[in-house]
């Protein structure tokens, strides 16, 4: 039982890690998820509608 649960434990951590690193970086340039960075809603990003559409 203890093994199961570290195991959730361990995998819930990669996890948040892994998005931690793909959202982390929505603020500072722009990424797979759109040119205002992941970590921005369109709604709250004023340049989102001036960005350039190639």
């Amino acid at each position: 039982a203890f093994a199961g649960v570290f195991g959730i434990v361990v995998a819930g951590l990669v996890t948040l890690y892994i998005i931690y690193l793909l959202v982390l970086p929505g603020d500072k340039a722009p990424n797979n998820y759109g040119d205002g960075g992941s970590s921005k809603a369109v709604s709250n990003n004023p340049l989102a509608q001036d960005a350039e559409v190639e």
